[in-house]
């Protein structure tokens, strides 16, 4: 959902965060003088900081005291390995608590510069092709951009965002990383100012987390249904298909906008009538996975203002009050991977072999990221019957682990200030 971040860090103590045992400080000097680097590469003036990096993240302290917050929250989560997974709520909030607890910078200090919202799901049809035939998002080409550390993507600038989408699979296979055999399109609005966002009067990221995450992934579908797409799918006999199929007949009748809009209807027309309309499956898949990402409609509301007693309320790790949801739609969680495990039995505490074979066949990306961290290499090969065995296998064992930790901590004999 929420990957990349630059907002200012306010109210914080520079000199606490100067002396974090995460960070190491560093600027720009000049090897002869030792002089601070005064000038950028196109030698104007330089706006003086100093800087460090912990995972995916950087925190720039400028000479004029501001503070900033740039990175991927995303893959600070995987301790800046990689974003190809899923990241909802629940992987939200682990890496504000860490946030909190590590650098003691919470949500409410966050204010908003830029901000990236987007989604990986498994289209139903290869990627490549996707890309291929998505030709413009609103009036602009989708220009393939291509940049050394983040692959080949397809993108639409405009002055306040970026509309960017590419193939997040093939970008890790060629970074060498296993991401399972499964495709993964990645759709996502990167809103370089906040002007498009203050209809939701959302400065700071505690803003975001009070009105909803949902909000802003019902403007990512916005955004893709935008898109000019063409449907390979189309069985008719129109002689249009061919200029229709060809991103150069859109560059021509764009400057018209009569006659881009009469085509535009005659080709939606042509997908809605005799296509499988892809575009309309794939916007299906994104609710899907937000759906899931979002717990099925749980959202972080400090403003929940419910007419019923505060019994039952879930609270998370950061103490920020999710809102309240009727008993027979509350969704359980497994207490070593924190994924939904609704499609078990009731009396369900940890994800088993129902739960896995679920999201093996259902959602391959949540699959593959419990896989990573609990098959071993010795069973990386074996038939998916064993592996989900040894996956189930090594998630109890972990769960046995904490219970045996928490014994030995605290004996059954000793008195508890809280039970």
């Amino acid at each position: 959902m929420i990957d990349f971040i630059k907002a200012i860090v306010q109210d914080i103590d520079i000199n606490q965060l100067k002396e974090n045992k995460y960070l190491n400080f560093c600027s720009e000097v000049n090897l002869d003088t030792g002089e601070v680097r005064e000038k950028n590469r196109n030698s104007k003036t330089r706006s003086n900081y100093s800087n460090a990096f912990f995972y995916s993240l950087e925190f720039r302290i400028y000479d004029s005291g501001k503070v900033f917050l740039l990175g991927s929250l995303h893959k600070y989560y995987n301790q800046g390995q990689h974003n190809y997974n899923d990241f909802g709520i629940i992987q939200l909030n682990d890496v504000l608590k860490d946030l909190k607890e590590k650098f003691n910078i919470i949500p409410e200090q966050l204010k908003i510069n830029q901000i990236e919202i987007g989604v990986n799901i498994k289209p139903p049809c290869p990627v490549n092709k996707i890309l291929q035939y998505c030709f413009r998002h609103r009036k602009e080409p989708l220009k393939w951009i291509a940049v050394s550390d983040e692959g080949k993507y397809k993108q639409s600038e405009y002055q306040q965002y970026f509309i960017k989408l590419y193939n997040k699979a093939q970008h890790y296979r060629k970074k060498g990383l296993y991401v399972g055999k499964d495709e993964i399109l990645r759709f996502e609005i990167k809103y370089r100012k906040l002007e498009r966002l203050k209809k939701f009067k959302i400065e700071t990221l505690q803003d975001i987390l009070s009105c909803g995450l949902d909000i802003l992934t019902d403007e990512l579908f916005k955004e893709w249904e935008q898109i000019l797409f063409y449907d390979w799918t189309i069985q008719s006999d129109s002689k249009l298909l061919s200029k229709y199929c060809n991103p150069l007949f859109w560059d021509e009748v764009i400057n018209n906008q009569p006659l881009y809009k009469k085509h535009k209807h005659q080709l939606n027309n042509l997908i809605n009538n005799y296509s499988e309309n892809i575009a309309h499956q794939i916007k299906e898949v994104m609710q899907s996975k937000v759906k899931i990402l979002l717990n099925e409609g749980i959202r972080i509301n400090q403003d929940c203002k419910s007419q019923k007693i505060n019994k039952g309320i879930r609270i998370n790790p950061l103490y920020i009050q999710l809102k309240q949801i009727p008993d027979d739609k509350k969704v359980r969680f497994c207490k070593v991977t924190h994924v939904c495990i609704n499609m078990q039995r009731e009396d369900s505490l940890l994800l088993s072999h129902t739960g896995l074979r679920y999201y093996y066949e259902n959602d391959s990306n949540t699959f593959n990221s419990i896989k990573n961290k609990f098959l071993s290499i010795k069973w990386i090969n074996a038939d998916i019957e064993l592996q989900i065995k040894e996956i189930a296998h090594n998630i109890r064992n972990k769960a046995n682990n904490y219970k045996n930790r928490y014994q030995k901590l605290y004996p059954q004999d000793q008195l508890k200030l809280f039970h």
